[in-house]
């Protein structure tokens, strides 16, 4: 059997006829390799959430609000994603989204932890763990995905490893990939879109300073500097391009990312800003890497063009924002294109990956070209996909049917009912 770079692992499995790892470069094209691996511990779920940043924690507690038993699986040791382990804890402004992400910037507001749109990553950890707990979820920290359990065109259960306890399964009736790569989906066999590795949008480390002498000026020609109290300032002012998808690559990316954080603050000291640096992102920020190809695919023309879906699950007019492969050096290149679009709408079609019957995807995965997931791929849309992929599983699960058959009507009545907007309000271009 032809697998391409999927390695086959034999493992004893009661009920799943082939289990899938995420390829692996030591490995060579349609080589078939036997691992032998001891299946410590099995959890199980109604629907299983893998990746707990702002897509995830939206899909997961989406979920749990409809009475299903819901578990999340979680790399790090604490949700947020992008927001958290890599240090972008902003909210780029958007008024279109309504539900679950006004509910976290109360709480964040509620425990003094936003400030216009930025937040404090920290008080961020806090609201969101406890908003899953609140709802029932059960949280995996620390606990890789690597594979997945699948028989047919279904998946029976998600491969994690865990340091401290090994390898486990998670076994589900419906599944979302909220990684931000696509790893579930493309692990079970999904169809993906990447951009060349020279137009992948460049990858930043952010930081945060401390500066207490008034607001900070830009230092480079792009990104963005934020204020979170008298003493803080966040930065998103360097550019790393980079595969992330190739773990050397990214290993490199990681290490030049900090080399230019202490350039920048070295040459801020220099002219004289009263700067000290407090700490770095655990985790460079990644933009893009995989799209998985779905039911549809949006484009820029149906955001240029405001389209309006009959399937429609969120709202966004965030503009159409790519950063070009730049270093953080080029002070004179041209360093991308922000270009506004009016309000658009997300078709539920493009979180159903093509060739699996019990997966949807959410955040900036789903499915897309580079352009229109330059818009979306905001953390205020990603929990709006998120919260509609909860909801839909949840649905799923309810009626014994997959994510395709369920009644989308239905779906965006329950959507509306938590208050996510979905419909273009009256005179909002």
């Amino acid at each position: 059997m032809k697998i391409g770079l999927i390695i086959l692992i034999c493992v004893f499995l009661a009920s799943a006829s082939e289990l899938v790892l995420l390829p692996s470069t030591f490995f060579k094209p349609n080589q078939m390799t036997k691992i032998s691996l001891k299946i410590a511990f099995r959890e199980g779920a109604d629907v299983v959430v893998v990746g707990g940043g702002p897509a995830g924690c939206g899909a997961a507690i989406a979920a749990a609000s409809q009475g299903v038993k819901v578990i999340l699986i979680e790399r790090f040791d604490y949700l947020g994603g992008a927001g958290t382990a890599m240090g972008v804890s902003l909210f780029m402004g958007q008024d279109v989204v309504g539900g679950l992400y006004e509910k976290i910037r109360e709480e964040l507001n509620n425990r003094g932890g936003l400030k216009g749109n930025a937040y404090d990553p920290d008080v961020m950890k806090v609201v969101l763990y406890e908003m899953c707990k609140e709802k029932g979820v059960k949280i995996i920290f620390n606990a890789w995905a690597i594979g997945v359990v699948k028989e047919s065109s279904r998946i029976k259960g998600i491969l994690i490893h865990i340091p401290e306890l090994g390898f486990g399964i998670v076994e589900g009736k419906v599944f979302v990939d909220a990684t931000g790569d696509g790893d579930i989906a493309f692990s079970a066999g999904a169809p993906y879109e990447i951009s060349p590795d020279n137009k992948i949008m460049p990858l930043t480390l952010c930081y945060v300073l401390w500066w207490q002498d008034g607001w900070p000026p830009l230092w480079r020609n792009y990104g963005a500097v934020w204020r979170m109290d008298p003493y803080r300032v966040f930065a998103n002012q360097t550019r790393i391009p980079s595969n992330p998808l190739n773990p050397f690559k990214l290993t490199e990316a990681e290490m030049e990312g900090r080399e230019e954080m202490l350039s920048q603050v070295e040459e801020l000291k220099g002219k004289n800003y009263p700067v000290e640096l407090l700490i770095s992102a655990p985790h460079i920020g990644i933009r893009e890497s995989r799209r998985i190809i779905g039911d549809y695919i949006l484009t820029e023309e149906d955001l240029i063009e405001g389209r309006m879906f009959e399937d429609r699950i969120a709202l966004c007019n965030y503009p159409i924002d790519v950063h070009y492969q730049i270093k953080s050096s080029d002070l004179k290149a041209v360093t991308g294109r922000l270009d506004k679009v009016p309000t658009y709408s997300i078709p539920y079609r493009c979180l159903l990956p093509k060739g699996l019957d019990n997966l949807l995807v959410a955040g900036r995965c789903i499915s897309a070209t580079q352009e229109a997931m330059a818009s979306f791929r905001i953390q205020p849309t990603s929990i709006a996909i998120g919260t509609a992929a909860g909801i839909a599983s949840a649905m799923a699960v309810e009626k014994g049917v997959s994510p395709r058959e369920i009644d989308v009507k239905e779906l965006q009545a329950r959507l509306r009912e938590l208050g996510q907007i979905i419909d273009k309000p009256e005179g909002k271009n």
